[in-house]
């Protein structure tokens, strides 16, 4: 008996179940709300670890742009804002009909 395509087919389906797991929105919500510095952090991390689709990608710059709040120095406050900022609003030009992104912009403002 031939394993071989088995294996694979095992090794696909363990490498998919990584790669596509989805996002819990109440999560990150509750974590954007939070107000907490660790919690963002640790959402951030979580979020680097996910395939980069278009609403990892959104939620990260939100993340960022709340993170700023939370740096001290003016320049690297700004910088940190600016780049999640640029990051929501590429994903924003992206998918312009996604209600979602601009929610999140609006959230941050």
């Amino acid at each position: 008996m031939n394993r071989k395509p088995l294996q694979y087919a095992c090794g696909l389906l363990l490498l998919l179940s990584f790669s596509l797991t989805p996002i819990d929105k109440n999560a990150f919500y509750k974590t954007l709300a939070s107000g907490s510095e660790e919690a963002i952090d640790g959402k951030l991390k979580e979020l680097d670890r996910a395939k980069p689709t278009s609403q990892v990608l959104a939620y990260q710059g939100a993340l960022q742009m709340k993170k700023a709040d939370f740096i001290k120095g003016v320049k690297t406050k700004v910088n940190t804002f600016k780049a999640g900022a640029k990051r929501l609003e590429s994903e924003i030009e992206k998918k312009p009909a996604n209600v979602e992104y601009r929610f999140l912009r609006l959230t941050i403002q």
